[in-house]
């Protein structure tokens, strides 16, 4: 069957193209490649492309042509094709394509260390998770160890994968937690921490019970669960274990599980908090350096030697003798 071959790529198209369909070049013409592409596709600002770059239809990374259908991810200098971006291991998501559209191939390269970086931490981060001990456990989502005196949390559950991601989880100190917050439906229901006093629904009893009354008006159904924590990290100071996250029945089974969680989980918080502000208040140990006692017939005997080496004379060993004994 007879081809029409691209004198830009070489690809062999159906005899009707009139266009490439792996280069995007105008057959039967010496013509570059993405000639048929106006000039406005240029300022196209979607991160992912199915054009060629105006700069060439070759992967910055390995040379590669690309077609023109070919899906691609642009950056200032080219395009990269889809092989070449998922071995940097680097995210697609819209956040992530949207700086490496705007980034040069040598501040993509940045970017992909960058990624690397956070890679490790995760790595790191999931061997602890799978070696955490704990001493109590609220579920999945907060794992206690009072020994070690930390904390492992877990921000959300997604009932329809059961895949492990190390990114879901955290792991404090006790002593990183600056003070909490039991959130539903946005409005506060409780917020404690150090130095400050329970503000809200009261905690007590053995399995941290919150009761009291509120002025809002009951609902009959929960749209969000959230605890949020501040914690002494620079980098991401706030942490948030999202318990319920979409519309759920106050009268069902899940849902009573879940607030019970949410009251154990703050009522230890708040355990951990008081133990934190009482440490904080005992006084420092204060060290007295004792001085050695000295022998004063050991004294009286090294100043005498002193004299007989001519070093001290007769008054000054005199001197020194009525010293030592307080005369």
């Amino acid at each position: 069957m007879e081809k029409k071959v691209c004198e830009n790529c070489g690809f062999e198209n159906v005899l009707e193209a009139n266009f490439c369909a792996e280069c995007g070049s105008k057959l039967g013409a010496d013509t570059a490649p993405n000639a048929n592409i106006p000039a406005s596709a240029d300022n196209n600002t979607s991160p992912v492309a199915t054009v060629g770059a105006s700069s060439g239809n070759e992967c910055l990374i390995c040379g590669k042509k690309v077609g023109m259908l070919s899906t691609k991810h642009k950056c200032k200098d080219g395009v990269i094709c889809l092989d070449c971006y998922r071995n940097t291991r680097m995210p697609s998501d819209q956040e992530t394509l949207k700086q490496v559209a705007s980034a040069s191939l040598d501040e993509f390269w940045g970017l992909v260390e960058v990624n690397n970086d956070r890679l490790r931490a995760l790595d790191e981060l999931a061997d602890e998770i799978q070696t955490f001990d704990f001493t109590t456990a609220m579920g999945e989502w907060a794992k206690f160890d009072d020994e070690s005196r930390r904390v492992l949390f877990k921000s959300h559950h997604n009932p329809y994968s059961q895949q492990f991601k190390a990114e879901d989880y955290a792991i404090f100190d006790y002593d990183q937690i600056v003070d909490f917050e039991l959130l539903e439906d946005g409005d506060s229901v409780l917020k404690g921490g150090v130095g400050r006093a329970v503000v809200g629904k009261v905690l007590f009893g053995n399995v941290g019970a919150i009761v009291g009354s509120t002025t809002r008006k009951e609902r009959a159904v929960c749209n969000s669960l959230i605890i949020k924590m501040t914690v002494k990290d620079y980098v991401a100071p706030a942490f948030y274990v999202n318990l319920i996250t979409s519309e759920m029945r106050k009268d069902n089974q899940t849902y009573k599980e879940l607030y019970q969680y949410a009251q154990d989980i703050t009522a230890k918080l708040n355990i951990i908090a008081s133990e934190k502000k009482e440490m904080e208040q005992i006084p420092p140990k204060v060290v007295v350096e004792q001085t050695p006692q000295v022998d004063p017939v050991e004294e009286i005997r090294r100043f005498k030697e002193l004299m007989d080496e001519g070093i001290l004379t007769q008054e000054e060993f005199e001197a020194k003798k009525k010293l030592i004994l307080g005369i």
